[in-house]
């Protein structure tokens, strides 16, 4: 391997005076010379990133004669999603021009390796923002259990999707804060299914199957992934009868299903 595993498990902190002001920042009308020989590159990345082929990663990126935005993009991610968080670090900090996209990326991936400092850092530098930065910051304070950081930047957030508050619900949810999470359940303008889901979910885990039960029958669409949440739910509460109904109720059966089935019955 390129890299030790040591540091997959011990993610290198930004330095204090990192700056985001010495990249270029990509203009929308700005293009790059010879995109179209750079995209094939870009894809390859993207596939050996995917399948932890690092060093093929490392070595193709070397040996292109140009790079656009979306090639170090494709590098920093695909470092992040390998654990490599310091390499990630190293060539953003190398980067020779950004855009929202690439903070975004680090963002993201300083949170999941517990960096809250480092990416609070990036997004305070950033010159704009969108929806996905936020909701960057807003699930990285939930993975990192600060929740009030992430409640408060939400309601700081100036414009919010249904992916923002089913951050906050499903963070809410994990931390044990049912009571609260179906609050902000109820100050939703649109729910998807996810946001449903995710309620369901929380109640059966806690064995409030009559909540859980109530959010299902109100739920305007339900999913395959719902109708297993409430059967595990009658699962796990031992009640057989009703989750035996639930099973022979469901339009459709997925995999999960039939784990579920195997699962009770054994």
């Amino acid at each position: 391997m390129l890299f030790s595993k040591l540091n997959r498990s011990f993610p290198t902190r930004l330095s204090r005076h990192f700056s985001l002001s010495a990249p270029t920042f990509l203009k929308d009308n700005q293009t790059s010379i010879g995109i179209s020989s750079i995209k094939p590159h870009n894809y390859r990345i993207s596939v050996f990133m995917k399948n932890g082929l690092i060093q093929e990663a490392q070595n193709l990126f070397d040996k292109m004669p140009q790079k656009n935005v979306v090639t170090w993009n494709t590098m920093i991610r695909g470092y992040f999603l390998n654990g490599f968080f310091s390499k990630a670090i190293a060539m953003f900090q190398e980067t020779p021009e950004r855009d929202i996209f690439t903070c975004n990326i680090v963002i993201s991936g300083l949170m999941h390796g517990h960096d809250v400092q480092g990416a609070r850092q990036v997004f305070e530098g950033m010159v704009c923002r969108d929806v996905v930065t936020w909701n960057a910051m807003i699930g990285g304070y939930f993975i990192n259990g600060i929740l009030d950081k992430g409640l408060k930047i939400f309601e700081e957030m100036p414009v919010k999707d249904v992916i923002s508050w089913n951050l906050v619900i499903e963070g809410l949810v994990k931390c044990g804060k049912l009571d609260l999470a179906e609050e902000y359940f109820k100050r939703m303008s649109y729910r998807d299914v996810a946001s449903w889901t995710v309620m369901i979910s929380g109640f059966a885990k806690a064995g409030r199957m009559a909540d859980a039960c109530k959010y299902f029958e109100e739920m305007p669409v339900k999913d395959v992934r719902a109708w297993n949440v409430i059967l595990e739910g009658y699962i796990g509460i031992e009640c057989v009868d009703l989750a035996e109904s639930i099973f022979h109720e469901m339009p459709g059966k997925d995999l999960d299903s039939w784990k579920l089935l195997i699962k009770w019955v054994g």
